[in-house]
């Protein structure tokens, strides 16, 4: 019996009582569908990038997903330790529950694989171990994360692809997520790049905003893969920004944003692995880049650890890049630093970049720098790529930590509207805890 579950499941479906064999206790629908649909969601990673279009069919991408959790033990232990990983991070449990469901599901997976051979290799069997491989990146450690890695990408092979699995692209989607995730916080590239081999194809509607879109002259000392890195991203988020607005997005429009989304992100992410080491501002514009991948179209401080091994990267380059060599990129060096610092994650990292950003700023304006300074950026920011959704709440708090010699100018309020204040430094943010971090991992099959 499959198991459906939807961000807005059908009353229905909430009502069955069914025996799970494989751990023992009786569940209900009603209680197995909250947790599953908080679990997929968040490590999918798609149901916060976009709102979900009307009329989204059972098992399109990033949509529903039909998961035989009931009938496949291997899965159904995945799950569980994927809760248990939840309430882990909230603080709710420790890690043992965790780690114990973990190793019944890789010692289920690993039984099945030696019974069955080829047979085992299942949609379910795969989904499992995306699943593990997912929640491993709530508590990222290296060796642990490539194991992981590495059995799922054994399993694809072996099925021939991505694309030769089922459930409508959502055992897909969590797979480049968990793979994107690991890139991250490995600083390498991705294992999974056949999304990217997908056509490129818009509909009418996003094809006539994606081509309207200008980059700022002073952004043009980007190399041509960087600028249309930032043009596809600028698209994401221009339509993440209205979405979030009105709410309104067609399933051609969702299926081709979370299309471009996948793409996007392994082309960023390759290139960041090209630029490493660079001192090019393209290199640095790119980390920001997927920075906002992570802190714009996904709830950042859910992964405190992956953003912060981004953001020190970023800060390492723009140092690295520095602004004695070159005048004519200090706009997207400024935009950069900013990218570091508008987010909610307390970090002294981010003293380091308003430190950068007043030095950038007293070039820029040969040390005379305007009242108007703070309107000014966030307009030069707003021509290239922003996110006033999102970024904009926390461009004040991010101007509060620069000194650039001016004084006290003036605030923005969330807005963007000029608003005065008597101090520029705002209260110390409580840090993010990164709870319980797991001593040992299994490794994937």
């Amino acid at each position: 019996m499959a198991f459906t579950i939807s961000p807005y499941p059908a009353a229905s479906s909430l009502n069955c009582t069914r025996q799970s064999t494989a751990v023992g206790l009786t569940d209900t629908y009603a209680w197995w569908s909250p947790v599953l649909i908080i679990i997929l969601n968040f490590k999918v990673g798609s149901a916060t990038a976009f709102p979900l279009p009307a009329g989204l069919a059972v098992n399109d991408i990033g949509g529903s997903m039909i998961i035989p959790v009931m009938t496949n033990t291997t899965l159904c232990f995945s799950v569980f330790a994927a809760w248990k990983a939840v309430q882990c991070l909230t603080g709710q449990s420790t890690n043992l529950p965790y780690l114990s469901y973990e190793a019944q599901a890789l010692q289920s997976l690993r039984k099945q694989l030696l019974v069955q051979g080829f047979e085992a290799i299942t949609d379910a069997a795969i989904t499992a171990a995306a699943l593990l491989w997912a929640t491993a990146t709530m508590f990222p450690q290296p060796d642990a994360l490539r194991r992981h890695a590495a059995g799922v990408r054994s399993l694809v092979n072996a099925r021939c692809g991505l694309d030769k699995l089922g459930c409508g692209g959502a055992i897909q989607q969590s797979i480049l997520w968990a793979d994107f995730l690991t890139a991250q916080f490995l600083g390498e590239d991705v294992l999974f790049k056949e999304a990217d081999n997908a056509l490129d194809c818009l509909p009418t509607s996003l094809a006539d905003i994606h081509d309207s879109f200008i980059i700022p002259s002073t952004f043009e000392c980007l190399l041509p893969q960087t600028i249309k890195a930032a043009k596809d991203l600028r698209l994401l988020l221009t339509c993440h920004d209205r979405a979030r607005k009105t709410g309104r997005l067609s399933v051609a429009e969702y299926k081709a944003l979370m299309n471009l989304l996948n793409r996007s992100t392994i082309q960023r992410i390759s290139l960041e692995h090209q630029f490493k080491n660079s001192n090019s501002i393209d290199e640095c514009a790119i980390l920001a880049m997927n920075l906002m991948r992570l802190t714009v179209l996904f709830t950042a401080t859910s992964l405190p650890t992956i953003v912060i091994k981004v953001i020190g990267r970023l800060r390492d380059a723009l140092i690295r890049c520095g602004l004695d060599r070159s005048m004519h990129f200090l706009d997207t060096y400024i935009w950069a630093c900013f990218v570091g610092m508008v987010h909610e994650i307390n970090t002294p990292m981010r003293d380091g970049l308003a430190q950068l950003v007043g030095r950038a700023l007293k070039i820029k304006y040969e040390s005379l720098v305007p009242s108007d300074w703070q309107a000014q950026t966030l307009s030069t920011f707003r021509s290239f790529l922003w996110s006033d959704a999102v970024l904009t709440d926390q461009f004040a708090d991010a101007c509060g930590l620069v000194d650039c010699g001016y004084g006290s100018p003036p605030l923005l309020s969330q807005s963007g509207m000029l608003k005065t204040s008597l101090s520029l430094r705002e209260p110390a943010r409580k840090p993010v805890p990164n709870r319980f971090l797991p001593d040992r991992h299994h490794s994937a099959p």
